[in-house]
């Protein structure tokens, strides 16, 4: 069956920009400039700092996601009957929900629309992490999931993980993050990007670049650091982001006497002079699927001693494109990045085959080809 031009319909949180939100808004870019209609549909406001832009086609629905009626009786009517008729009107193939609180949304549609196409749920993180009450995991394993007719996953790890948590049946596909690799071509070198940001040229430059939030870590990043602080005499830590744990952040930093060291850099519409002018993205999630941060990282050919959490094995070759720790071992982290400081040849050659990996297999080219024919098949396209 041919058809002349499809319609994707992606329904999302905010329009945030975070890695989930990031790649959906570079796969509907991509579809809608190889003739798709794509549109993007968020179900609750965000401040305008820190958006990411959107197309004529999209909507934000200015839901409110501490609303009462996201609890009970978990969905706002409001915003359901919105959808619905967004639904009707646009009349998509394919419904894509990007994880979190879209697939109970998705699931309520499916409930009260009969003509609800085919929901694929996008699987972005750990299904164990973030659904550890008794009551959520049975209202998604009985009502949730088993509206949704197929699952794509930002990783394998998380998919599979998905796949047995919820004894899912549908297709599913492994299908990762996705980076636009020619927004990172020709960016400028690290030696300009650290006199524009008032950086010593011989410091050891580690970063954190994520969202100030429980599940990053950030108090452990900073661990790390405090132990690093009296070993480097150059070092130098960046923490670019902004989320609820700031104020806490701020606290540690001043308990650990590590002013002179760590700067609390903020939220960056633009992240590129930060990783350019670092020499290790440091990642100390508990959980992830495959964390765009260290893809954007090897954009820049720069390498991560990244918690071994999600897919990010699936990325990370070890002591090839980046090092692996456990999560929560510290000292490990430590002992990593010391070796790194101590051997910087192999800081370069790990930085070039991240990044010989990632135009090679994680481009959005690529990425979006993987979803066009996924999604193709599901429909028998």
């Amino acid at each position: 069956m041919q058809k002349n031009k499809y319609k994707l319909l992606c329904i999302d949180t905010t329009p945030v920009r975070r890695g989930a939100q990031v790649f959906v808004h570079d796969l509907s870019v991509f579809l809608n400039n190889n003739g798709w209609e794509v549109k993007k549909v968020y179900l609750y406001k965000f401040p305008n700092a820190g958006m990411l832009s959107l197309n004529p086609l999209d909507e934000s629905l200015q839901g409110d996601p501490n609303h009462f009626f996201e609890k009970i009786p978990t969905i706002h009517p409001v915003l359901v009957k919105k959808i619905i008729n967004i639904v009707k009107e646009f009349e998509p193939d394919w419904i894509l929900l990007n994880g979190s609180r879209t697939l109970k949304y998705g699931a309520w549609l499916k409930f009260l629309y009969k003509n609800t196409p085919q929901l694929v749920y996008r699987v972005i993180d750990s299904a164990v992490y973030w659904n550890k009450m008794s009551f959520t995991q049975l209202y998604y394993k009985k009502w949730v999931i088993p509206s949704m007719d197929a699952a794509v996953g930002a990783s394998s790890k998380s998919l599979q993980e998905m796949v047995q948590f919820y004894s899912f049946k549908g297709p599913a596909k492994a299908i990762p993050r996705a980076v636009n690799v020619h927004h990172f071509e020709g960016f400028a070198n690290k030696s300009t990007c650290r006199t524009q940001l008032g950086i010593d040229s011989e410091a050891f430059v580690l970063i954190f670049l994520g969202n100030l939030t429980k599940q990053k870590r950030p108090d452990r990043f900073l661990q790390v650091i405090s132990i690093l602080k009296p070993l480097i005499p150059n070092l130098k830590a960046m923490m670019v982001g902004d989320g609820p744990l700031r104020s806490e952040v701020e606290n540690q930093i001043n308990q650990l006497s590590l002013n002179d060291v760590v700067s609390c850099e903020g939220y960056q519409t633009d992240v590129r002079a930060f990783i350019a002018a670092s020499n290790v993205l440091v990642l100390t999630s508990d959980t992830e699927g495959m964390p765009g941060v260290v893809l954007e990282a090897a954009g820049m050919s720069i390498p991560s001693v990244a918690a071994e959490v999600g897919g990010i094995k699936e990325f990370i070759e070890e002591f090839e494109t980046g090092i692996t720790v456990k999560c929560d071992d510290v000292n490990e982290y430590v002992t990593q990045l010391l070796y790194l400081y101590n051997n910087p040849s192999k800081l370069i050659s790990m930085g070039n085959a991240a990044n010989d990996k990632l135009v090679n297999n994680y481009g959005i080219i690529k990425i979006s080809n993987d979803y066009i024919n996924f999604l193709k098949h599901l429909k028998g396209f």
